[in-house]
């Protein structure tokens, strides 16, 4: 889910989506799935926590990228709010009622979950099948690695299609740990899970 007018009165959000294992905000060192209320918190994450409320009603368990972009596992409230795009409708439409502007990407994996929710007006539903096809034509920038993104259009590797096709093992050779992480966000193999966090206090079981 990705508000792209976050905060309200600032520019809307864009860019790359974070690469697993770095900062959602440059220069950040935010635990992964700190809420976005958390203690010394500023003011636009307290704000955002009201946007993760009404997310949860969906899904209690979320995790904050960073205020403006949060995600959740689609596969369970999907079954229960009748598939994929009936809950992405209903996500937005929860938000809008509130006055809050989203849009609401699903896909296999955060990395492609999240280009997926800046496509078009409103996101898109990648089916579970066809998340390297959706990859492939994207430009290698949104790795969000700027030195990959220097490096592979020298290559003559463009798109995340060109980079997929590459052998892993290549990739990991030539371009190390780094490389070899995005080759991976590049073939859909997104590796990093998410950082759920807790449940609120009424859904949780005291002993």
């Amino acid at each position: 889910v990705i508000c792209p007018d976050w905060p309200p009165d600032a520019p809307a959000v864009s860019g790359a989506p974070v690469m697993p294992g770095t900062s959602a905000v440059p220069g950040s060192s935010a635990a992964p799935g700190a809420t976005a209320a958390g203690p010394g918190a500023g003011p636009d994450a307290r704000a955002f926590e009201q946007v993760v409320t009404v997310v949860e009603e969906f899904c209690p368990q979320v995790e904050v990228l960073r205020p403006g972009v949060c995600a959740l596992s689609a596969r369970g409230p999907a079954r229960y709010f009748g598939g994929e795009e009936a809950l992405a409708r209903k996500i937005t439409e929860a938000l809008a009622s509130c006055g809050f502007s989203c849009r609401v990407g699903v896909a296999d994996g955060l990395f492609a979950a999240q280009l997926a929710a800046q496509a078009g007006t409103s996101g898109q539903v990648v089916a579970a099948d066809r998340t390297p096809a959706f990859l492939a034509p994207h430009p290698v920038s949104v790795l969000g690695s700027p030195e990959l993104a220097d490096l592979l259009p020298r290559l003559g590797i463009w798109t995340l299609g060109e980079f997929a096709a590459l052998p892993a093992a290549e990739a990991g050779s030539r371009f190390g740990t780094q490389g070899a992480l995005a080759h991976r966000l590049a073939r859909g193999a997104d590796p990093r899970p998410l950082a759920l966090r807790p449940p609120s206090a009424d859904l949780s079981v005291q002993l």
